[in-house]
């Protein structure tokens, strides 16, 4: 009897892993082990979320996680224990701020992501025209929106866009005199300008060149004008007054032979002046005549006291009823006082009159 010893040495041989270091919008990813014995199990070591196999205890395996952040992953084979760690990286989209965006109802958006994803708004009105990383977004008036893209994963990004109106800033002289040519500027932001526009005035104007931001307006009367600029989605409004100083004659024959029967001051016209307020003395200082609207209704002077008798014939002319009635021929003063709309001002006058007629 003899014996024989055999030693058998029982080895272990850690499993080979294979997969991703680095995942992205928690998509799946596979898991794959090499083990020279028998297989074994997949296990969630660590990680911020948790983790759904396909097969546990296959050799391939399909993870799905959760949450982002790093995950560490065993395999348990042939008495070894292997781990390695796979990282899910969160790729928020940016979206990039264009800005107040001024004088228009559209503006192209850009979103920095690594992946496709989808704009979505609030505003059932705003226009989205594509789900690309460039966009135009298209309002139906000025004010704010939200607008959201959502990225892989379901991460997003949030911006509000302001789309703003601002008013032109009008220039012009806010006083002609005495010349009917009106220099009219305009300021905006808007590239594509605007449009000049009469809002009133006693008589159309002539506007050179309505679709530039510096122009004339050519008017034929005296009076306050307001022409209109039209831009960037809104519009302002400037005045401009054209008048001359009053010319005032220093005499009249109240006569009625039809012949500067009347003290007519014709430049005095309601669409320079609102106030018109005559006083008429005598040589001693005594008012003979007050009109506190003076030409403003056409009506003038015609050298009847203020309180003169009433006409008691349609026959005779009203000069021959009462001589009473009429102021006697000479040297009288007046003073005048008026209010220029277009100077936005009081304006006084004063001076001698003188009166003569044949008939008394």
């Amino acid at each position: 009897g003899t014996t024989t010893s055999i030693v058998v040495s029982m080895n272990s041989i850690l499993p080979v892993l294979q997969g991703p270091a680095e995942v992205s919008c928690l998509d799946s990813f596979d898991l794959t082990a090499e083990v020279a014995g028998d297989p074994g199990y997949w296990e969630l070591a660590s990680g911020p979320g948790d983790a759904l196999f396909s097969n546990s205890t296959g050799l391939n395996t399909s993870v799905i996680v959760d949450e982002y952040g790093d995950y560490v992953f065993n395999y348990n084979g042939c008495g070894q224990v292997e781990t390695m760690m796979v990282s899910m990286l969160e790729t928020n989209p940016i979206i990039q701020d264009p800005g107040i965006i001024y004088c228009k109802l559209e503006a192209e958006v850009i979103v920095e992501s690594l992946f496709d994803g989808e704009w979505l708004t609030l505003n059932q009105d705003v226009k989205i025209n594509n789900n690309s990383n460039s966009v135009l977004i298209s309002v139906p008036d000025f004010g704010s929106y939200d607008i959201v893209y959502i990225g892989c994963g379901g991460a997003a990004d949030t911006l509000t866009l302001f789309f703003e109106n601002q008013k032109p800033n009008l220039v012009a002289q806010g006083h002609q005199n005495c010349y009917f040519n009106i220099n009219l500027y305009a300021i905006t932001i808007d590239e594509l300008g605007g449009t000049w526009e009469q809002v009133s005035g006693p008589s159309i104007a002539n506007i050179t060149s309505p679709n530039s931001t510096s122009t004339e307006a050519i008017v034929s009367e005296y009076g306050l004008y307001r022409f209109k600029f039209n831009s960037c989605g809104t519009s302002d409004i400037v005045e401009v007054g054209v008048s001359c100083p009053l010319t005032i004659p220093n005499s009249f024959s109240p006569n009625g032979d039809g012949i500067n029967d009347v003290f007519a001051i014709y430049d005095i016209s309601p669409a320079v002046y609102s106030q018109s307020v005559l006083y008429v003395y005598n040589k001693w200082g005594r008012i003979v005549y007050m009109n506190p609207s003076y030409g403003l209704n056409g009506v003038w002077w015609d050298g009847r006291k203020t309180n003169h008798a009433k006409s008691i014939s349609s026959i005779l002319p009203n000069r021959y009823q009462s001589n009473l009635d009429f102021v006697t021929d000479g040297i009288y003063f007046y003073t005048l006082e008026v209010y220029n709309m277009g100077l936005n001002q009081k304006e006084f006058y004063s001076g001698d009159i003188t009166i003569f007629s044949k008939e008394h």
